[in-house]
């Protein structure tokens, strides 16, 4: 039989490869379909960051931004603009029983959203249909559906 901090450290290992898998995934999405332009080079560096900062963070705050990891010494300065985003932000409590819920979102400079949801969808938002999608805790409250806008709410 286990003890418990050998269990709480596997949920963590497993949690942490399950983020790197998604974090990856996402950035080749964003890298080839959003804009064509050479991938972002440092995914294992984005990974490595994130889990020294799950590390190091009790309790894990629900969102990390690339912004934060770059202030606190996790990410390279360049991070943000090898990713070609204004703003990257990481859902830490994404859960693959809510598949709605977000995992990543990237502000894009034009101000859309590409935002990778815990299903492994990927969705395209305008700046408004973001607010609107957007729960106080960081996921949809509803995804959009039946736009009128073009554009709005499209899978990329």
């Amino acid at each position: 039989m286990h003890s418990a901090p050998t269990n709480r450290k596997r949920l963590v290992i497993i949690g942490a490869s399950t983020t790197g898998l998604v974090v990856l995934a996402f950035i080749v999405v964003v890298s080839l379909v959003v804009r064509p332009q050479p991938p972002f080079g440092a995914a294992g560096e984005l990974v490595r960051a994130l889990q020294r900062f799950s590390e190091t963070h009790r309790p894990l705050p629900a969102t990390v931004t690339f912004s934060q990891l770059i202030a606190e010494g996790y990410l390279g300065t360049n991070a943000l603009k090898e990713f070609g985003a204004s703003e990257v932000t990481v859902y830490l409590d994404a859960n693959e029983t809510q598949p709605q819920s977000f995992l990543m979102d990237a502000l894009m400079p034009d101000g859309t959203h590409t935002t990778a949801l815990s299903d492994g969808s990927v969705q395209g938002f305008t700046k408004s249909r973001f607010q609107q999608a957007a729960a106080p805790n960081g996921g949809p409250t509803k995804l959009p559906g039946g736009s009128n806008d073009p554009g709005e709410g499209r899978h990329r």
